[in-house]
């Protein structure tokens, strides 16, 4: 299936999940306690970036294309209580990619899916704890082709995984917590020629939300968003999540005895958060830190890689009291630096780059809750990276369309 077809596929799921969400005749609430975000009858699922396409191009100095990028990546998740505290749930990932150079392309095609269980408990002091556990099967594709001819390096996932999560809710009435969590995960990936098994923990943060199906309605007649977008209003946006992972990578080969293991350390964090300094107008800035490090004892190696980004952004929504008032244009700029580093034994190479950019999206609000929001942007990117050490610099642009949920208070 072609990347197009993905993104219209999961375009089709708002729309479906508004009409299965409308208050049908005899639709009440569930009499237990609100306060448990483990009812039976509850959807929950994680705020974050959904998708995001980009067609991007990269330029030299004398703007001559270098190369060209296009890629679609998906993140899904859902879990429905079927019982006080049991819940069914699915998540979805895919990466469909390619990078163009010269008469070479180089393509990814990875997907993965996770069925899982969920048992959580709400304590009597409204301490929230769950545990969940899930089973996950995927393909992963690296295809290369060039005049010389064609060649596919593809391998089979099997992984199991837990989580132990503890929501904290934000807002009294907002279905929306901040939970911390702490997973185990491990994932072997089957070659023809051998295997290559990754194992390691978790611990980080992200936005969940748990919904009764009368809770999620479709935004006709401004019934929800005509409240939003004063002063004084705020946002988290749905890129917000940190963690921190460390474990091993393990790989055998089928005609070789040994084993080859590398550690490895992973540390992501970004935060996007707006504030309405009058109506109609919001300011803010997300901030992104980026941190991996691969070692081997055996080989005497190690590859680290960091980025850290500023991002200051303003909204303009248009002024009107109709449905067009969710439409806004957000303008960004972008600051940061980036650094790549090997070691081998006593040698080490490094490389380090100065990032700056700016971005303009069109953007629309559509709200299924009072206070979550499925926000889509479509824009224009354009970055510059300078070599601290040479000045060459690189220039990449191009279009992004991206959406996610995002919480509003």
């Amino acid at each position: 299936m072609k990347p197009l077809r993905y993104l219209l596929l999961f375009l089709t799921l708002l729309p479906v999940t508004c009409i299965i969400g409308q208050d049908k005749p005899g639709d009440t609430k569930p009499a237990a306690n609100q306060s448990s975000p483990f009812l039976k009858g509850k959807n929950g699922f994680t705020l974050r970036q959904n998708y995001r396409y980009s067609d991007m191009n990269t330029f030299d100095e004398d703007d001559n294309k270098i190369e060209s990028n296009n890629s679609l990546r998906f993140n899904l998740d859902y879990k429905y209580f079927i019982a006080d505290g049991f819940a069914l749930g699915l998540d979805l990932k895919g990466n469909f990619s390619g990078n163009h150079v010269g008469n070479t392309d180089n393509l990814t095609r990875n997907w993965s899916v996770t069925p899982n269980v969920t048992y959580g408990k709400t304590f009597g002091n409204g301490f929230n704890l769950y545990l969940e556990g899930g089973v996950s099967f995927g393909a992963y594709k690296d295809i290369t082709e060039s005049p010389s001819g064609s060649t596919t390096d593809k391998s089979d996932l099997f992984g199991y995984e837990f989580t132990l999560g503890a929501p904290i809710l934000l807002l009294g009435n907002s279905n929306t917590y901040l939970t911390p969590f702490f997973s185990y995960k491990n994932q072997t990936f089957d070659y023809e020629d051998g295997k290559e098994t990754i194992s390691g923990l978790n611990v980080g943060l992200r936005l969940e939300t748990y919904l009764f199906c009368p809770e999620i309605t479709c935004d006709k007649k401004m019934s929800i968003s005509k409240d939003w977008y004063n002063k004084g209003d705020m946002f988290i946006g749905y890129t917000s999540t940190g963690s921190l992972e460390f474990g091993t990578n393990t790989t055998e080969y089928n005609m070789v005895p040994d084993e080859y293991k590398e550690n490895f350390t992973d540390a992501s964090f970004k935060a996007e958060f707006g504030y309405y300094l009058t109506d109609y107008f919001a300011i803010g800035a997300g901030f992104g830190f980026m941190s991996e490090m691969q070692k081997s004892d055996e080989f005497d190696t190690k590859y680290s890689q960091s980025s850290l980004s500023f991002m200051p952004m303003a909204q303009i929504h248009i002024p009107v009291e109709n449905g067009f008032r969710n439409f806004f244009l957000q303008l960004e700029g972008k600051v940061g630096s980036q650094k790549a580093e090997y070691e081998f034994g006593s040698s080490s190479t490094t490389q380090e780059y100065s990032v700056s950019g700016w971005g303009a999206n069109i953007g629309h609000n559509a709200f299924f809750t009072k206070h979550l929001s499925f926000t889509t942007l479509l824009g224009y990117q354009w970055r510059t990276n300078k070599d601290k050490e040479s000045d060459v610099k690189e220039s990449v642009k191009g279009f992004t369309l991206q959406g996610g949920v995002r919480f509003n208070f």
